[in-house]
């Protein structure tokens, strides 16, 4: 590389970016690749599930809810969340706006994982065997801007 200069941090972020980026999409909208990690989550041989029972009470009735579940993390190798760290200032948005650093905001969290349940039991209820997305893990972002 005699010669070049190397990347600064925002070149990498927008080759990344730019990299990543798909044609086209339901809406007509370009859209960027994110990936599950592990790849192969429904390998029992990559991925191991805890499995977890609980006693919900809805309706003045008690049931038990048996489940295995794993959290699986999502890659947006396109997105650098140091970038809300940046201090900087927009005339168009009040400090915090975009984000309050506090879970409010226009943008106030990024997903960062996702919780999937499988052999899901409803005491007399419900069972289903399937892989099931039951909840996400988020990440609060700072403030910004």
């Amino acid at each position: 590389m005699q010669g070049k200069r190397p990347m600064n941090i925002f070149q990498k972020m927008k080759y990344e970016f730019d990299m990543t980026s798909q044609a086209g999409s339901v809406i007509g909208k370009p859209w960027h690749l994110s990936f599950v990690r592990p790849f192969e989550w429904t390998n029992p041989d990559v991925m191991q599930f805890c499995r977890e029972t609980v006693t919900v009470q809805t309706g003045g009735k008690d049931y038990r809810v048996t489940m295995e579940y794993a959290v699986l993390t999502i890659d947006r190798p396109w997105f650098y969340i140091s970038l809300f760290s940046i201090p900087f200032r927009h005339a168009q948005f009040d400090r915090g706006k975009i984000s309050d650093g506090a879970g409010n905001g226009f943008f106030p969290a990024v997903n960062t994982g996702i919780i999937v349940a499988r052999k899901i039991e409803i005491e007399g209820c419900y069972e289903n065997n399937r892989y099931q997305i039951v909840g996400w893990t988020v990440r609060k972002l700072p403030v910004c801007p």
